[in-house]
C-alpha cells in the first residue's frame, strides 16, 4: 500500500510540473532563436516552390496578443511582379494581416468563423498554433494560398519543433 501511494504522490507531482510548465511562456532567448529556424524553414519552402514574398513569424502571449516578437524576411521580392494591367501588391502589408487575423481570430486566416473586420482580407496563408504560454503565428505572402500556407507550415513546425540540447 505504501508504494502505491508514493507512486501516485510522484505521478501527481510530475502531472504539476508538466502542466506549470505549460503555462510559461519560452524565454526570450528561445523566442528568438525559434523565429530564426521558422524564419529559415520559410525562406528553405519558399524557394524550394519558386515564390518570391515575405514570411513573418511571430510569438505571443496568451490568448490575446498585447505584443509580440517575430521575425520577417523577403524571400526574392517585397512586392509581386503581376502581369501587365494588374496592380502591384505589397507583400508585406499582406503578410501581416493574415498574421493579424490570426492573431485575433485564433484560427489560420480565411477560416475565422467570423465576419471579416476592417483591415483583413480573408486570404488563405497563415497558420496559428497554441504553445505553451501562448501562441505561435507563422504568415507567408507571395503565393497561391495553398503554397502560402505550405510556406507557413513549415515555419511554425520549426519553430514549434524541439531540439534537443
Amino acid at each position: 500500500m505504501t508504494i502505491s501511494v508514493r507512486l501516485l504522490m510522484a505521478m501527481a507531482m510530475l502531472c504539476s510540473a508538466v502542466v506549470a510548465n505549460e503555462l510559461h511562456p519560452p524565454s526570450a532567448s528561445e523566442i528568438e532563436a525559434r523565429t530564426a529556424r521558422g524564419i529559415a524553414a520559410m525562406r528553405a519552402e519558399a524557394e524550394a516552390r519558386h515564390l518570391n514574398g515575405v514570411a513573418v513569424i511571430a510569438f505571443f502571449e496568451g490568448d490575446s496578443p498585447k505584443g509580440w516578437v517575430s521575425h520577417m524576411a523577403v524571400v526574392g521580392s517585397l512586392r509581386n511582379s503581376p502581369p501587365a494591367g494588374d496592380q502591384v501588391a505589397n507583400l508585406l502589408a499582406i503578410a501581416y494581416q493574415k498574421a493579424g487575423e490570426s492573431a485575433d481570430s485564433l484560427k489560420d486566416s480565411g477560416k475565422a468563423g467570423r465576419k471579416l473586420l476592417v483591415g483583413e482580407t480573408g486570404w488563405g496563408g497563415s497558420r496559428i498554433k497554441p504553445a505553451p504560454g501562448g501562441h505561435w503565428v507563422a504568415a507567408f505572402s507571395g503565393g497561391k494560398d495553398s503554397d502560402d500556407q505550405l510556406v507557413s507550415d513549415a515555419g511554425i513546425e520549426s519553430a514549434m519543433r524541439e531540439v534537443s540540447k
